[in-house]
């Protein structure tokens, strides 16, 4: 979901400047490739480590519980 900004931008600046074709398909290309870099730094860095917290958490309180 963190590529919901950039939608808006993106359509923002086709709005308002009015891009031709080939300057569409080259930003969108560039965007793609951006946005998946982006998206995999950020389950890298934020997503697994949070998930390994929780997982490891939750593992723990249930030892705890049922011991």
């Amino acid at each position: 979901m963190i590529y919901y900004p950039f939608i808006w931008i993106f359509m923002s600046y086709v709005e308002t400047r009015k891009p031709t074709l080939l300057l569409m398909s080259i930003i969108t290309v560039v965007g793609t490739v951006l946005l998946i870099g982006l998206s995999y730094l950020v389950l890298v860095f934020m997503d697994m480590p949070v998930r390994m917290f929780l997982k490891n958490k939750l593992a723990g309180s249930s030892s705890t519980v049922s011991g």
